[in-house]
């Protein structure tokens, strides 16, 4: 017996903490909802987290969802935050360069993505901003 088994049933708290950081968002009235790091375990994600992230996510707009991916990226394991048609709410910061989101006319988001798992180089090392400060 047995069938397909859910993200939200194989990891029910990444589930439960992904719904209430959007929720969360919502009710503060929060312009943008950033992320700092992975949403979910490489080991434990099934074809629905995928959808499950995604639905999540575009149920923000017009909030703006931004996060690195995961640092499987460039690892050679399937690249869940690459393989997803994202919401245009959603940005996901994949390059090993900080590269800049404005946010509205007065505040720009800057991000990256740590290619690897370790051993990455310092993403501001050498950078700088032209424009007024």
């Amino acid at each position: 017996m047995g069938g397909a088994v859910t993200w939200s049933q194989a990891a029910p708290g990444a589930a439960r903490d992904a719904r209430r950081i959007c929720r969360l968002a919502v009710d503060e009235g929060a312009d943008a909802l950033l992320c700092a790091g992975d949403l979910y375990e490489q080991e434990s994600f099934t074809p629905d987290t995928a959808e499950y992230l995604r639905s999540s996510f575009e149920k923000l707009t017009p909030r703006r969802y931004s996060s690195p991916p995961a640092t499987t990226i460039g690892t050679g394991q399937p690249a869940l935050y690459r393989e997803v048609p994202w919401s245009p709410n959603v940005r996901i910061f994949d390059e090993a360069r900080l590269t800049a989101v404005p946010l509205d006319a007065q505040v720009t988001l800057w991000g990256a993505a740590h290619r690897g798992p370790a051993n990455t180089d310092g993403f501001l090392q050498g950078f700088h901003v032209d424009g007024p400060a």
